[in-house]
């Protein structure tokens, strides 16, 4: 029995779990990285990839607001 819940398990982590979490899991890390690598810029710099962050948001939720309109 222990067997079968084990390859139960494994066939529901990778056909379910893995999909998205591992996805999410990297997402999280390579942006936490940047965000780490920001942190060391100077003031100047970090204002600089603040704006064009916000710039990007813009222009990604004038587009969905288009588009949904």
């Amino acid at each position: 029995m222990q067997q079968l819940s084990h390859q139960f398990f494994n066939w529901w982590v990778s056909n379910f779990v893995s999909n998205w979490w591992v996805v999410g899991v990297q997402f999280y890390y390579k942006t936490r990285l940047l965000f780490e690598a920001i942190e060391q810029l100077q003031d100047e710099e970090q204002a600089i990839i603040r704006e064009v962050l916000e710039g990007m948001i813009l222009k990604y939720e004038a587009r969905r607001w288009t588009r949904a309109g």
